[in-house]
C-alpha cells in the first residue's frame, strides 16, 4: 500500500476572513428566498388550521345555543309549576293544558299533566295529592328536544 500523501494545512495571511470564499455559482445556488414549494407548504398549513379553528368555533356556538335553549325550556317549566302551585280550590288546574311560547328565534311548547287530579269533594283520607307535570318541548333540529318537571300539589 503506498503511504497515503497528506497535504500541509493552508496558511491565512493575518487578519484573512475565516469564511471560505464564495464563488459566483454558490451565489445563484444560495439564494436565500422561499421556493413556490415552500410558499404552497405554508398556504396548506394555514389553510389547515383556519379550517380547524373554523369547525371549532361553529361547534362552540351551537353548543352554547343548545345550552342557551334548555335553560330557557327549564324556566318556562319551572314557571308553569309555579303557576299550577298558585291556583287554589276550586280552580285547580286541568287534566292538560298546553300553550306556545317564543323565546328569540325558538318556538316552545309547554304542556301542563295533571295525572291524578283532586276529587270534586275534598277527603283527605283517600287522595290528598295531585301530581302536576310540565314538559316543554321544542324542535331546533332533529330530534325535538325535552324537559320534564313533575311535583305533587296537596288539594
Amino acid at each position: 500500500m503506498p503511504p497515503s500523501r497528506v497535504r500541509p494545512p493552508l496558511r491565512r495571511a493575518p487578519g484573512a476572513s475565516t469564511r471560505p470564499a464564495v464563488t459566483p455559482t454558490d451565489r445563484v445556488a444560495d439564494d436565500g428566498g422561499f421556493t413556490v414549494v415552500e410558499a404552497l407548504v405554508s398556504l396548506v398549513l394555514l389553510a389547515v388550521v383556519g379550517t380547524a379553528a373554523t369547525t371549532a368555533v361553529v361547534a362552540a356556538t351551537k353548543t352554547s345555543k343548545n345550552s342557551n335553549d334548555r335553560v330557557n325550556a327549564a324556566n318556562l317549566a319551572q314557571q308553569d309549576l309555579q303557576a299550577a302551585r298558585a291556583l287554589r280550590y276550586p280552580a285547580y288546574p286541568a287534566a292538560v293544558s298546553a300553550r306556545s311560547v317564543v323565546i328569540g328565534k325558538t318556538s316552545y311548547t309547554v304542556t301542563r299533566t295533571v295525572s291524578t287530579p283532586c276529587p270534586a269533594t275534598i277527603n283527605y283520607t283517600s287522595n290528598p295529592f295531585m301530581t302536576v307535570t310540565s314538559t316543554v318541548t321544542w324542535k331546533p333540529a332533529t330530534p325535538t328536544q325535552t324537559v320534564v318537571m313533575t311535583t305533587e300539589l296537596a288539594c
